[in-house]
This record gives structure tokens, C-alpha cells and sequence, in this order.
């Protein structure tokens, strides 16, 4: 775990506190950690942000050597354990942030939004440009045609509410 969690996890318990709950309280349970003071949330937004960055280079990494391995015919099961090893680690300390900061569950970011990549296809699954308006593996077409432009009625031609109608206004 890194200083920073350790730090902001052992900031919020009380320095008299035993850490068991006494037999008249009805709490069962002790209160996990949350980060409250300002500085600290500051500190582990950003420590959070940098930490996705570092997991996705880290994933990007493995993927391209295993990829590697696999085009040269080779094997390194001990290097690929250790890039997975700190891949697990850095995940496992994002998921201990994102719980400290209270973030739901639901809110975890699962997609990686980069400029200029619109998307997958979603008949073939191939990536596109954020320009492109169709497909470059299947030719299918990725955004959608304009609808029709609705025809406008004057005021005076058009037909009186039912409300207006009904209150003889």
C-alpha cells in the first residue's frame, strides 16, 4: 500500500480508540476509512487520476509483450508475471482510493476516451476516427442520417388547443 493510503487511513481513527466496539454499542462494525479533509481528497483525487494513467500504460505494456511473445515464438512466464504483479498492485491501490473517496461502485470508469478514436463499429468491433462516417473493415455506416426536417405550420393555420377550446377563452 502506499504512504499516502496508509497515511489517510490511519489520520481518521482516533489515537484512544481500541478498534473493538464495546458490548453496549450496536455497532457491530467498524467504520472502513474515508478520506475527509480537503488537502487529503485533493491529494487522493489526484493520486486516483495518475493511478489510471499508470494502469492503462501498464496494460498497454503487457498487452504489446505478451503480443510480442507470441509473434517471436517465445516465452518469459517470469518477466510476464512481473508486469502482471505490478499491474495487480496498481489496481488493487485504485480500488482502495476509489473506496476511500466514497466513489460507488457504478462510477468506476471503465473506458479510456482518446482524441481522434470515435469508437468501435458495432457490427465488426474495428476502431474508427471521431470523423469517420463509415466503417473501414465493414463499410457499415456509423453515424446515423440527419431525420428529415419537420414541415412548419404557420400559427394561424394551425388547429386551436383542446384546453384553449374547452375554456372558451
Amino acid at each position: 500500500m502506499s504512504r499516502l493510503l496508509q497515511r489517510t487511513a490511519h489520520r481518521g481513527a482516533d489515537p484512544g480508540e481500541t478498534g473493538s466496539p464495546e458490548a453496549g454499542t450496536s455497532e457491530s462494525m467498524p467504520e472502513e476509512p474515508r478520506v475527509r479533509r480537503r488537502g487529503q481528497r485533493g491529494r487522493a483525487r489526484r493520486r486516483l487520476a495518475y493511478l489510471r494513467r499508470v494502469r492503462e500504460l501498464q496494460l498497454r505494456d503487457v498487452g504489446g509483450f505478451v503480443f510480442d511473445l507470441y509473434r517471436f515464438g517465445e516465452r518469459r512466464d517470469h518477466l510476464v508475471r512481473e508486469k502482471l504483479d505490478a499491474l495487480i498492485s496498481t489496481d488493487k491501490e485504485v480500488h482502495t482510493l476509489e473506496g476511500l473517496l466514497d466513489g460507488p461502485a457504478g462510477e468506476r470508469v471503465h473506458e479510456v476516451r482518446m482524441p481522434g478514436v470515435g469508437g468501435a463499429c458495432p457490427d465488426c468491433g474495428d476502431l474508427h476516427a471521431t470523423d469517420a462516417r463509415f466503417c473501414a473493415r465493414c463499410g457499415r455506416e456509423l453515424k446515423a442520417t440527419t431525420p428529415p426536417p419537420v414541415p412548419l405550420r404557420r400559427v394561424e393555420d394551425a388547429e386551436p388547443l383542446p384546453l384553449a377550446a374547452a375554456d372558451g377563452r
